[in-house]
Order: structure tokens, then sequence, then C-alpha cells
């Protein structure tokens, strides 16, 4: 995989909503009512994050009569799946810089104590 198409299907999943959109269709198709409603968001909005899953490739869609079902697509997760993984060498040592939490909520309680 190229690295401009890894650093557009990371763009493409840089927003909370498209992950979770992403998670959601882990467990099958789904419509863009069924995702709207299972993210608390309205339908317009999962038809726009729909659109930029579907432009990199991460999601396909399927007419079935009225209603369009959105799936993942796993040869493009697998394909980033393999290169994420390359790009991350594998240390006998470790690396220290990954060992500690990087979560949102432990930055915030770092940058009080410290900023």
């Amino acid at each position: 995989m190229e690295d401009i198409e890894i650093a557009e299907l990371a763009k493409a999943l840089s927003s909370e909503t498209r992950v979770a959109i992403v998670r959601l269709l882990t467990g099958g198709p789904l419509c863009v009512n069924a995702l709207a409603e299972r993210l608390g968001v309205s339908p317009s909005a999962v038809s726009q994050h729909l659109r930029a899953l579907k432009m990199v490739r991460l999601v396909g869609a399927d007419r079935r009569g009225y209603y369009v079902h959105y799936s993942l697509c796993p040869p493009t997760l697998e394909r980033l799946s393999l290169a994420l993984s390359s790009l991350a060498p594998v240390s006998p040592v470790g690396n220290r810089c990954c060992d500690r939490d990087t979560s949102a909520a432990t930055r915030s309680k770092e940058e009080d104590n410290y900023g």
C-alpha cells in the first residue's frame, strides 16, 4: 500500500463518528437510518460520513429495494492492517514511548499537572 493511500485512509478514520460507523458495520450491513439511530446523529450526517468512507473504499453500498445497505470492504481493511503493522517494527527491548497510556483522559491529567 502506498503512503498516500495510508494517509487517505487515516484521514477518513480521523472522525470518531466514522470509526463508530466502521465498528457498527463489523456486525453486518446496515442502512443509513439504522446507523443514525444507533449513533444518535441525523441520517444526513451519517450519509456524509459514509461518503468519505466510500471514497477510500472502506465501505461499499448494496441497494436492496428502497434502502441502501452499507458494509465493510474487508480487502481494504486487511491491506490497511498490513500496512500499519509494517510501520511498527518489533523491538526486542520494547519502545518506551509506547509504554505509557496515551488516552485522552490521561493526556488531559498530564497537561493539568504539567501545563
